[in-house]
Formats: C-alpha cells, structure tokens, sequence
C-alpha cells in the first residue's frame, strides 16, 4: 500500500511538472506585437504653443459669429 502511494505522489509530481513547463512555454511564446495599447497617450501630451494659439484664433472667430446671430436676433 505504501508502495503505491509514493508511486502515486512521483506520477503527480511528473504530471504537475509537466504542467508547469508547458504554461511557462506558452508564456514565453506571446509576442509583444499581439497586446493592444488600450491608453491614447496623445490625450496626455500637453498641446504646444502654435496648437494653443490656433485654438485661440477659433474661439475669436466663433466668438464674433455669436454676436452677429445674436444681434440679428435682436433686430427682428
């Protein structure tokens, strides 16, 4: 009987061995090219000078829009 069990605990051993090796194969067999980069990392950069300015030049002239609609408005 104890015969049996030390061989019963040398085949899990094999076994889970076994198992162990092939999982670390299977990790190290995943390339870096198949994960996805979920973050945008252009929503984290700071715009530069020219893009603040730019953004600034639209504002001035959505701004002069308003008022010619909301005056428009007015009149009628």
């Amino acid at each position: 009987m104890k015969n049996l069990l030390e061989s019963f605990a040398i085949l899990l051993v094999g076994l889970l061995s076994i198992g162990i090796v092939y999982l670390i194969v299977q990790y190290n067999s995943i390339d870096d090219q198949n994960f996805v980069d979920p973050l945008d990392k252009t929503a984290y950069q700071m715009p530069t000078d020219a893009e603040l300015e730019a953004d600034d030049d639209l504002d001035l002239d959505d701004e002069g829009d308003i008022d010619a609609d909301e005056d428009s408005d007015l009149g009628e």
